[in-house]
């Protein structure tokens, strides 16, 4: 009722393919799914329209952002333990720390190490991102040969994405305070077009 009486009627609601898809290819949080309407329906209730935003920043939080499943990473042949060492992506997932009790737990036997001070969008121009990008919107251009599941890895990757969005429309379904649908918050080219 804040928002409302602040003259507010439209709300900018942000998921992620990860909260959607996070168990893996095809495996969809019905129960997550669930939840998005129930916040959808509630917001009705208010008289407050929704634009649905998928949003991601620097493609994933194993990639210093949100957005997408660990599960991408790994199917373009990344392994995120490295990401550190190789400084592919700076992130609290991969510094050693992350945000998993048994992750800390592990850590607090180590020397302790101070996370390195950045701004997050740095990691648009890291190795894991930027690839990932690239294979997003390029793969079949820049990595004809890469397959996942026998199809180019540009098709893998978009697939998911569009049928991970298409299975949260389903449960959207019949909302008529829903008003739109983005595609993609701030997405980023990669490698595409970048000269040597």
């Amino acid at each position: 009722t804040r928002l409302r009486a602040c003259g507010f009627t439209l709300l900018r609601f942000i998921v992620t393919w990860e909260a959607i898809e996070h168990a893996g290819p095809r495996e969809y949080d019905v129960e997550y799914l669930k939840y998005i309407r129930a916040i959808v329906e509630k917001a009705k209730g208010y008289g407050m329209y929704i634009y649905i935003d998928p949003h991601q920043d620097v493609w994933s939080r194993w990639t210093g952002g949100d957005g997408a499943p660990l599960w991408t990473l790994e199917a373009a042949g990344f392994d995120v333990r490295y990401f550190a060492e190789c400084e592919a992506a700076l992130t609290r997932e991969t510094y050693g720390r992350g945000h998993s009790t048994a992750e800390k737990a592990r850590s607090a036997n180590d020397e302790k190490k101070e996370f390195p001070k950045m701004i997050w969008p740095t990691n648009y121009f890291k190795l894991a991102c930027a690839t990932m990008f690239t294979l997003f919107w390029a793969g079949e251009r820049y990595a004809p040969n890469c397959k996942v599941d026998g199809v180019n890895i540009q098709e893998y990757l978009q697939g998911h994405y569009v049928n991970a969005m298409r299975e949260l429309v389903k449960y959207l379904d019949g909302l008529d305070n829903v008003v739109g649908v983005g595609t993609m918050n701030e997405p980023s080219a990669g490698y595409v077009n970048v000269t040597n």
